[in-house]
């Protein structure tokens, strides 16, 4: 199930819909970046929160990457 977009500028209404949130995200940004009001909603038509869309498209963390690398040595430990 997709998620939809909807800009509104004056009297002037743009939808689109996307399967990937990422990809929704990047086009509500461009949009509300020349001016439009957008709002992304989910597949079950909750309005997805902008601040979501910075953690999406934020740098890694590399203190996250070194706790990802740790957990999988720690599983393939585990496993031997």
């Amino acid at each position: 199930m997709p998620y939809k977009i909807v800009a509104t500028r004056g009297d002037e209404v743009l939808r689109s819909e996307r399967e990937s949130l990422l990809i929704a995200a990047a086009k509500a940004r461009v949009w509300a970046r020349v001016g439009w009001d957008v709002v992304v909603t989910d597949p079950d038509g909750n309005a997805v929160d902008p601040a979501e869309f910075e953690r999406l498209f934020a740098p890694p963390d590399p203190r996250r990457a070194k706790l990802r690398e740790v957990s999988a040595r720690l599983r393939l430990a585990a496993t031997v």
